[in-house]
């Protein structure tokens, strides 16, 4: 998520009187990143997040998706009261792992 995403969903948060739901859907790989970015309108990928995942195994990329997608969730939580995952290509390993950190950040 770019500074400018963050600056609209607090601007949301203050201004609107609705619930404000953040999605999240996670990464899983270089191509997956370069494609979200420049193919799917609304959504940003940092070119430091696309780094990342530069030469990266599947596994590996399944854990920084992981970890990128809790610590957004996490930056975020003051500004949503609650959020919905995008499951990437049927991965529900990762949807499952993304929860698994957001609970762990709560404790």
């Amino acid at each position: 998520m770019t500074q400018k995403g963050y600056e609209n969903l607090k601007r949301a948060k203050m201004e609107l009187k609705g619930k404000i739901l953040a999605g999240i859907m996670p990464v899983v790989s270089y191509r997956n990143a370069c494609f979200m970015d420049s193919e799917i309108p609304g959504i940003n990928v940092a070119d430091e997040i696309k780094q990342l995942f530069k030469g990266k195994s599947k596994e590996e990329s399944a854990e920084i998706g992981t970890k990128v997608a809790a610590d957004i969730a996490e930056k975020v939580k003051d500004y949503c009261d609650g959020y919905y995952l995008i499951t990437p290509f049927n991965r529900a390993d990762i949807i499952c792992s993304i929860i698994d950190k957001i609970r762990q950040q709560q404790i």
